[in-house]
């Protein structure tokens, strides 16, 4: 993970965006590696509202991302979509394309 906070840490100045450090530590257990997910607020949501059409992210990503502001996980959840390249969908508090951007550093 170690690669993934780098190009985070990289990828979030020269974006502008700040989030706080990451506390990806403490969270994860070599038998549930993504038992973070279980306290992500996205669960109280609809997918669709975190997975917009393509082409039409819109209001839907802006709502999604209003949401991830609160989350206690978002960090891990950014950096779970940065080291997999996961380009769909609002992770983190970002868009694909945003993450595109932090991960091109």
């Amino acid at each position: 993970m170690k690669g993934t906070e780098h190009l985070l840490k990289r990828g979030l100045r020269k974006s502008g965006m700040r989030i706080s450090t990451l506390s990806m530590r403490g969270r994860v257990s070599a038998d549930r590696p993504y038992a973070w997910m279980d306290q992500g607020l996205c669960r109280k949501f609809p997918p669709e509202v975190f997975f917009p059409e393509k082409g039409n992210p819109g209001r839907e990503a802006d709502l999604a991302k209003q949401i991830c502001q609160s989350c206690p996980v978002i960090n891990e959840c950014l950096e779970y979509a940065l080291g997999n390249r996961d380009w769909f969908g609002v992770w983190g508090g970002t868009t694909g394309t945003e993450r595109q951007a932090i991960h091109r550093g």
